[in-house]
């Protein structure tokens, strides 16, 4: 587990992942930045987990867990007990990018297509 400040860059976060993936590790995060309030809106996915993959030149899992929103409504603190079912995706890579402010656009479509790959396995 690896706390992220949520709301602006977090450079000790980010390169503490980096390392680690760099290293070998296997490390889990949710390109959303939040929960989804409104199931046929999700929120823009973050740029942050393109830029991990690229850097540490590593593959990503999508995995997608259903029943969370049954689980842990919108504006509730305490989890309901609920089934969840969890499927997990095919590995793969992102097209190469060079990870500069000037391809902002590309790595937020390339953050849009991981979320995709994840919200496929998704079925609530």
């Amino acid at each position: 587990f690896i706390p992220v400040r949520r709301g602006e860059q977090d450079a000790r976060s980010f390169n503490t992942v980096l390392a680690y993936l760099e290293e070998g590790g296997i490390f889990f995060m949710a390109p959303e930045g939040t929960r989804r309030r409104n199931l046929d809106d999700p929120p823009r996915p973050r740029t942050g987990i393109v830029r991990l993959a690229q850097l540490a030149d590593v593959p990503i899992v999508p995995v997608g867990v259903s029943g969370t929103y049954a689980a842990l409504p919108p504006g509730k603190s305490l989890p309901r007990p609920r089934r969840l079912s969890v499927e997990v995706g095919k590995p793969f890579k992102l097209p190469p990018l060079e990870i500069n402010k000037d391809n902002y656009a590309t790595m937020q479509e390339q953050a849009q297509l991981v979320i995709e790959k994840i919200y496929e396995l998704v079925h609530d």
